[in-house]
């Protein structure tokens, strides 16, 4: 795993790849929002679960977390969900009921920190709302995409995963007046 990453203002990623042998490597991320409620987007695998939780708690102190927002219930997404919300007892957690279900099949979630969260519903923070949306592509039916309208980040789930030959951090494109035309 590596270093968390400024991607938006407030706004930080924590990435790991997971090899794919013989063609590259899938990019897992997770995403922590600092704001005026520390909003945590993603728990990423639990396979990274030391080094994860080392960089998140650098970064937030694990009584301020106040949200917890899964993407969908996958092990890449939702694999240190539990044991972030062990260790910060003021968080929630924000999905879609089909999450739910899936997760308890193996940890049953208390209701009292559970907060539904549908596509076209909202999640608003003291300094944001987090907009849900179907995303655009989507290999589970528990997906979400989350917009948060204070960076105008969007927050994709799977929707632009995809295995990559090598990891990057950062990808740029110039194009030619002529490629632009």
């Amino acid at each position: 795993m590596q270093d968390a990453v400024q991607v938006a203002p407030q706004t930080y990623a924590f990435t790991a790849h997971m090899p794919v042998p013989n063609i590259g490597v899938l990019p897992v991320n997770s995403y922590l929002i600092q704001g005026d409620e520390p909003t945590l987007i993603d728990t990423n695998m639990e396979v990274e679960r030391d080094d994860y939780l080392k960089n998140l708690w650098s970064l937030v102190d694990p009584d301020e977390l106040r949200w917890i927002v899964i993407t969908h219930d996958d092990n890449d997404h939702a694999g240190n969900l539990r044991a972030v919300m062990e260790a910060a007892p003021n968080a929630k957690v924000a999905f879609n009921w089909l999450a739910k279900a899936r997760i308890d099949d193996h940890w049953d979630i208390p209701m009292d920190r559970v907060f539904f969260l549908n596509p076209g519903q909202s999640l608003r923070t003291a300094d944001r709302e987090l907009v849900t949306v179907r995303p655009p592509i989507f290999d589970s039916p528990a997906s979400l995409g989350i917009y948060d309208s204070a960076t105008g980040t969007f927050f994709g789930g799977d929707s632009f995963g995809s295995i990559i030959p090598d990891p990057v951090e950062n990808v740029s494109v110039e194009l030619s007046d002529k490629d632009a035309a």
